[in-house]
């Protein structure tokens, strides 16, 4: 290994980006930065105000002819007579076939609307014609519901004045029609198409902020908030038939990298005058960053991958990177050491667990007496005792694990549950219920012994037992790369059940208090998988769902 002090790469860096970069940065930018700042600001604000002056210009030509179309409908008596009409004859259906009639002869093709409605004060009939390609049944019940009680509560008071609304996201322009005593006893409801009549505004450049007012009412918000930052404001004012027409446009004052010309001959200058530091730039960074991290990076995964004590045998040249293999390499050897350490441990204290089992039961007598019992079962032809006996002994076997197994088929373990189930069930008769959902091509996956039978036990006598009977259903299947193992059951969790749940999660992810059963699951899962393993119990609808998940070996 050279022992060679290695130069800093904080260092190496800074030499190399002063010598190749920053002066000729320096140079191109002193030339040029004047010059660019000055001719985009000229030329942005005199482009930003032609636009807006345009934009302004077209929208009072449009608003001019949308008044004039409203000034028709009060102007022309049409409207008025139809209204005389029906206050003589009272019949509504009429009034409303006309007033539709006139409606669809003089809007059905106008642009401008989306739909333009006549709202009477004392009536509940309410005359349309839908323009656009908005749902006609939508629209009216909109505008029943939501529109006309704040219109008309705003309009009730007025003349003939026209007014501009903006209500949810649609903008509305209404006038009152008045009756011979100059009273009003409609009005005029024009439901404006916002990409036609204010076309010029949508049309503005996508770097301004704008939005406009008629009559000091806001009637296009900005997209943004014009004061979040330092802009420069453009206000335009028209007036358009006694209504005061404004639009307010910003931009930032000193973004200067869309619209300059000649920002990209600079641009190119800097690349020019770059390229040698690039090529230099990528094969420094190639050996002393990208190539040291890809090692780090692959010696990590063998570690992740079990390789424990795994060594990084080719040191890089600068002193940071050199400092992290080196302690990469201790800490793998630690790892492997202490790994060791524990599992010989672990299999030490199995060992001693199984031995206190065994020396407790004769596992020989216990299978030889239970053979006999189902062999005089099965000569009374008594089978119900039989297939009883059958499970004890599966159960049994399971319990004692002779062949000192940690890992089994899933289908042996689904054969433990299957034995467990039908005690209970024979236990309980027809109050206990049960249902399998196992995909058939997990079956043969190895998983922990006696990892899903306590889970299954653990419902039944906590939960089915003491109410009597209930129903569980075993679910067994692939998940985002997992084996899930759930049950669902009948039941509910109360607050102590929840304690109980996080305390038994705690001692078990912590090694202490170990008992057989649900927290011998999640410790024996969190030493075998670690962080990949999952442990979660909830409560939906009277059920409870405990699952397990676990990456497939």
């Amino acid at each position: 290994m050279n022992k060679r002090k290695a130069l800093s790469l904080k260092w190496q860096l800074v030499a190399l980006v002063v010598s190749c970069w920053l002066i000729p940065i320096a140079a191109v930018a002193a030339i040029f930065g004047s010059l660019l700042t000055q001719s985009y600001r000229s030329s942005l604000q005199q482009e930003i105000e032609t636009n807006v002056q345009n934009a302004m210009d077209q929208l009072s030509i449009r608003l001019s002819a949308a008044i004039e179309d409203s000034k028709g409908v009060s102007y022309d008596g049409i409207i008025r007579s139809i209204y005389r009409s029906y206050q003589i004859d009272g019949d509504q259906a009429e009034l409303y076939r006309r007033i539709n009639e006139y409606l669809q002869q003089n809007f059905s093709k106008d642009e401008k609307y989306q739909a333009v409605f006549i709202s009477f004060y004392d009536l509940d009939v309410q005359p349309y014609v839908i323009t656009s390609s908005i749902p006609e049944y939508l629209t009216a019940r909109n505008y029943r519901e939501s529109v006309r009680p704040e219109l008309m509560q705003s309009m009730k008071n007025e003349d003939t004045a026209i007014r501009f609304f903006l209500i949810g996201d649609e903008v509305y322009m209404a006038r009152n029609l008045l009756d011979g005593r100059f009273v009003p006893y409609a009005a005029v409801v024009m439901m404006c198409a916002k990409d036609v009549l204010f076309r010029s505004v949508y049309s503005l450049p996508s770097n301004l902020l704008a939005e406009l007012k008629i009559d000091g009412e806001l009637i296009l918000p900005s997209q943004s908030d014009m004061s979040e930052s330092e802009h420069h404001l453009v206000r335009y004012e028209s007036e358009v038939d006694r209504h005061v027409i404004e639009i307010n446009a910003a931009y930032d004052r000193f973004n200067i990298w869309k619209d300059v010309p000649t920002l990209k001959f600079g641009i190119l200058a800097a690349a020019a005058l770059g390229i040698p530091f690039l090529l230099i730039a990528v094969l420094f960074f190639y050996r002393q960053v990208t190539k040291p991290t890809n090692t780090l990076l692959k010696a990590n995964e063998k570690l992740r991958r079990g390789e424990r004590g795994y060594q990084i045998t080719e040191i890089p040249g600068n002193e940071e990177f050199r400092q992290l293999t080196t302690q990469f390499n201790t800490t793998s050897t630690e790892l492997k050491n202490q790994f060791e350490q524990i599992y010989l441990e672990q299999q030490a204290l199995q060992q001693a667990r199984i031995k206190t089992l065994q020396s407790q039961i004769n596992p020989h007598f216990l299978n030889n007496t239970l053979e006999v019992i189902n062999w005089e079962a099965r000569m009374a032809e008594n089978e119900k005792v039989s297939s009883m006996i059958e499970a004890l002994s599966t159960m049994l076997d399971a319990a004692l694990d002779r062949n000192n197994r940690g890992m089994i088929p899933l289908a042996q373990e689904i054969q433990y549950v299957d034995a467990y189930l039908y005690i209970i069930h024979e236990r309980l008769g027809d109050r206990f219920r049960t249902e399998k959902q196992i995909d058939a091509d997990v079956e043969n996956v190895l998983i922990p012994r006696l990892i899903l039978q306590p889970i299954v036990e653990n419902a039944v006598e906590h939960d089915i037992t003491p109410r009597g009977g209930g129903s569980i259903c075993v679910r067994v299947c692939r998940q985002d790369g997992n084996i899930l193992l759930e049950t669902i059951h009948t039941g509910s969790l109360t607050a102590e059940d929840k304690a109980n749940i996080s305390r038994i999660l705690e001692t078990a992810l912590t090694g202490s208090e170990t008992t057989i059963g649900l927290q011998n699951v999640i410790q024996r899962l969190h030493l075998i998988y670690g962080e990949n393993a999952a442990f979660t119990c909830e409560e939906s609808d009277g059920l409870i769902h405990m699952r397990i998940t676990f990456p497939e070996r």
